[in-house]
């Protein structure tokens, strides 16, 4: 069992990976129908990486966010060491 901060945390964990990886799909969609000749300046696509890119640093965040937690949370920590 974790503290409540711990279950939330977790679902902020959940939501992040549903996010990146929803803009992960609709960066392949993207691409998939990509002519660089509709985007002379690529700036379309370089919306999209930016897009991916921020998802997956919130990702990185929260799960950090998620270990840093459970190693300082004097219930959790005390939880993952049984």
């Amino acid at each position: 069992m974790s503290c409540s901060k711990m279950e939330k945390l977790k679902f902020d964990v959940r939501m992040a990976e549903a996010e990146a990886e929803h803009r992960h799909s609709t960066r392949r969609f993207f691409l998939e129908s990509y002519f660089p000749s509709n985007d002379p300046d690529g700036h379309l696509l370089a919306f999209i990486e930016e897009d991916v890119v921020e998802a997956e640093m919130k990702r990185t965040r929260t799960c950090m966010l998620l270990d840093q937690h459970a190693y300082n949370c004097l219930f959790c920590s005390r939880a993952n060491s049984n």
